[in-house]
């Protein structure tokens, strides 16, 4: 399962993970995913099991302007459209 690397890296350079929690997951992380099994199952059963978690909450400023962020990505969405109609 190729996305379950990325993943940790990303918590991992968000500051979610500690490199320690990291390095004692590694075995597990290379673990398959077995047929069937959920994607939450299997992060929490085999990559974090035993891992105590936080949770954050957003500042309102960063809520507000990744707001104002995805609506100006919306909005420009027919822009790439339309470039990429007229490479074709």
């Amino acid at each position: 399962l190729m996305v379950i690397p990325n993943v940790i890296a990303l918590f991992a350079l968000t500051g979610m993970v500690t490199a320690s929690a990291l390095h004692r997951k590694k075995e597990k992380v290379l673990m398959q995913k077995e047929e069937g099994e959920e994607l939450a199952d299997y992060l929490n059963k085999k990559v974090f099991a035993g891992e105590k978690g936080t949770t954050l909450e957003p500042k309102a400023s960063d809520v507000e302007g990744f707001d104002e962020f995805i609506q100006r990505y919306a909005a420009g969405l027919p822009i790439e459209r339309a470039a990429v109609e007229n490479l074709k």
